[in-house]
C-alpha cells in the first residue's frame, strides 16, 4: 500500500525515472555500494519489479560491510525490505494463480450456459411437437368423427400413445 502511494506521488513528478538514472549511474560508478544497491532494490519495487528488487537487496545484503558501526542496523533495514518483496512477490502470483481460476471458472460458466440453452431447446422443440401433434390429431379426429366416433378416439389413443412414446425416449435420452 505505501509503495502504491510513493509510486503514484514519484510517477506524477517524473521523480521515478530520475531516481531509477540516479541509482543506476551511482552502482555503475561503484557497484559494491550497498545502500544504493538497496535502493535501487526500492526503486525496482516502486515499477512492479520485484524479482529485480529481491536481487538488488540480496547484493546490498551481500556489500554491506560488516565493519561499518551501523551493520546490524543496515543488514536489519535490507531483511525489512527483503521480505516486504518477497510478501509483495508472494501476492502477485496469488493474484496470477485467481485470475486464472477465474478464467477457468468464468470459461466452465460459458460452457453450462450453452449447455443449459441447448436444452431448454430440445425442450421447447418437445413441447411445440406436442401442441402441433395435439391440434393435428383434433383435425384428422374431427374429420374421422363425421364417419364414425370410434373410430376417432381410437386414432386420438394410438396417436397419444406415440407421443408418451416418444417423450420417454427423449427424457431417458437426456
Amino acid at each position: 500500500q505505501q509503495f502504491h502511494h510513493i509510486r503514484l506521488l514519484l510517477s506524477l513528478s517524473g521523480g521515478l525515472e530520475k531516481a531509477k538514472v540516479a541509482a543506476a549511474t551511482t552502482i555503475a560508478h561503484d557497484p559494491s555500494y550497498a545502500k544504493f544497491q538497496c535502493t535501487q532494490g526500492r526503486i525496482q519495487a516502486l515499477c512492479g519489479n520485484i524479482e529485480e528488487a529481491i536481487a538488488s537487496i540480496n547484493n546490498a545484503i551481500a556489500f554491506e560491510k560488516n565493519t561499518r558501526t551501523d551493520y546490524a542496523l543496515r543488514i536489519g533495514q535490507y531483511s525489512g525490505y527483503y521480505q516486504q518483496f518477497r510478501a509483495q512477490q508472494k501476492l502477485q502470483e496469488q493474484e496470477k494463480a485467481m485470475a486464472g481460476q477465474m478464467r477457468e471458472m468464468q470459461l466452465a460458466m460459458e460452457a453450462q450456459e450453452k449447455e443449459s440453452m441447448a436444452k431448454n431447446m430440445e425442450f421447447l422443440g418437445l413441447f411445440s411437437g406436442i401442441v402441433s401433434f395435439t391440434i393435428g390429431s383434433l383435425s384428422i379426429s374431427g374429420a374421422i368423427a363425421e364417419q364414425s366416433i370410434r373410430h376417432a378416439a381410437g386414432l386420438i389413443v394410438v396417436l397419444m400413445g406415440a407421443l408418451v412414446v416418444a417423450g420417454g425416449i427423449f427424457f431417458c435420452l437426456n
